[in-house]
């Protein structure tokens, strides 16, 4: 079941369509001929899928951890930023484009700029695990 506010609903429940396209496709041609899922729908399922992996990943991640620390904050969103921006440079599917609008709209709705709070900014600084990479 796909819920509004969690993407990872969305990201599962297209991952699973995908596992059942050809039964999809012969079930619908049965019942529902009229419903008929194009060779480009199941391109933008396909992107939408690899679009969305990368919030399931840092969900994962996160959910793993028994605490979140602060420090993870700004390099959690950094990575999503990073990972949405270059794939989008790859992909020109409308749909996609669409998504990822609402995606990056989602992101600065929900965590900002975060490298403007200074408690983050130092929290990660400070961090040994981040010490020699760039962020």
């Amino acid at each position: 079941m796909d819920v509004v506010t969690r993407w990872n609903s969305t990201y599962d429940m297209l991952v699973r369509v995908l596992k059942i396209k050809e039964a999809l496709i012969s079930t619908l041609a049965i019942m529902h001929p009229d419903l008929n899922l194009l060779l480009e729908d199941w391109k933008v399922i396909k992107e939408s899928t690899i679009l969305l992996k990368i919030f399931y990943d840092v969900t994962v991640e996160v959910s793993s951890e028994e605490y979140v620390s602060a420090s993870k904050y700004i390099v959690y969103t950094k990575i999503i930023n990073q990972a949405l921006n270059k794939y989008i440079l790859e992909n020109s599917i409308e749909n996609i484009q669409r998504l990822y609008q609402s995606l990056k709209s989602h992101m600065n709705q929900r965590f900002g700029e975060v490298e403007k709070n200074v408690l983050l900014c130092e929290a990660t600084i400070l961090d040994p695990r981040f010490k020699k990479k760039r962020i």
